[in-house]
């Protein structure tokens, strides 16, 4: 019986500097999307053949600042063109094989999936009060004309790339405007990056990949029903500031007045009470929905890495070694 797990994705980009090893997986998921032609003969199936496929391969990681500093700080939006750079063949997924008896083999034993061509989207980046923040991803295999867009290999030697746990982030402040929204119990901000595939001349492989809408929304959990009283039933305009605080080993996390966490300003956004969930006996639980808008100046949604926490007032910029937009 051969079993394998998940180990590491290696990322080469059009952009030598954004090249990255992504060595803490939570979770790996290929899909072909295989469309099929099926013909009948009678009332069974006598032909089966591939219309079309459109590779994938979706990827659920904790390596939040490692990834949101790519791309000038603008990856969350962007995304990251994947090719075949002077390290590695585009994109490498590996999966480590287990040893009967023991945990994993060494030597030629595993199996690499590599995309020559592709692009990485972001899909979602979430966290929970009290838990570690998640940043999923999608990444899109294109066919460059010669190398199909995935190729599968057994009997691989793993390469430089090792597992790591050591970077992690944590719920930190959320600002309304300049007010603390202190009962935060989580919150989710989907990327809202929607691609645009395209075949053409025969192709069974997608031979373009864009970006066809960057459209984010926010959702934060909160408890004061309160809110519904501030914000109005129409809801407001609001300037949201997240945190996410990098968690310290051996502690619970690192001081805010150190460069060591990530900040996310969102400069306008309707903000309403979109649902109030509440069972008897239970704490209610509004939801703030969050609609980010382009103000014709500021970046929809600005990530500073490597910055001090510092409470927004009117008029305040970030800070920080990673600051960017997206």
């Amino acid at each position: 019986m051969n079993l394998y797990a998940p180990h590491v994705v290696k990322l080469d980009t059009a952009t030598a500097g954004n090249r990255v090893d992504i060595t803490e997986i939570a979770s790996v998921a290929y899909d072909p999307q295989t469309r099929r032609l099926l013909r009948r003969a009678g009332t069974v199936t006598r032909f089966v053949g591939v219309l079309g496929q459109a590779h994938r391969i979706e990827i659920a990681t904790g390596m939040v600042g490692t990834l949101l500093a790519k791309n000038s700080s603008a990856f969350l939006l962007n995304g990251l063109a994947v090719d075949s750079g002077a390290e590695n063949a585009g994109a490498e997924i590996w999966y480590r094989r287990r040893l009967s008896k023991n945990t994993f083999a060494s030597g030629s034993n595993h199996v690499k999936l590599t995309v020559a061509d592709g692009f990485l989207l972001p899909r979602n980046l979430s966290v929970e009060n009290q838990g570690v923040a998640s940043l999923a991803l999608g990444l899109l295999a294109r066919y460059d004309g010669t190398n199909q867009p995935v190729v599968a290999a057994t009997g691989e030697a793993l390469t430089d790339a090792v597992q790591t746990a050591a970077e992690w982030y944590t719920l930190g402040p959320t600002y309304l405007g300049d007010t603390l929204i202190e009962d935060v119990q989580g919150w989710s901000l989907n990327a809202g990056v929607v691609e645009h595939v395209r075949s053409g001349g025969g192709s069974a492989y997608p031979v373009y990949i864009g970006l066809a809408d960057q459209s984010p929304s926010l959702a934060v959990r909160v408890l004061d029903v309160g809110l519904l009283a501030t914000l109005g039933v129409l809801g407001a305009e609001q300037t949201v500031t997240l945190y996410l605080r990098k968690k310290q080993p051996f502690a619970a996390a690192y001081a805010d007045n150190t460069e060591n966490h990530i900040k996310i300003v969102i400069e306008s956004a309707h903000c309403d009470i979109g649902e109030i969930r509440s069972n008897f006996g239970e704490d209610a639980e509004p939801g703030l929905v969050l609609t980010p808008r382009y103000d014709g100046t500021n970046a929809v949604v600005a990530v500073t890495t490597d910055c001090a926490i510092v409470a927004p007032s009117s008029g305040s910029g970030g800070g920080g070694s990673g600051s960017g937009s997206a």
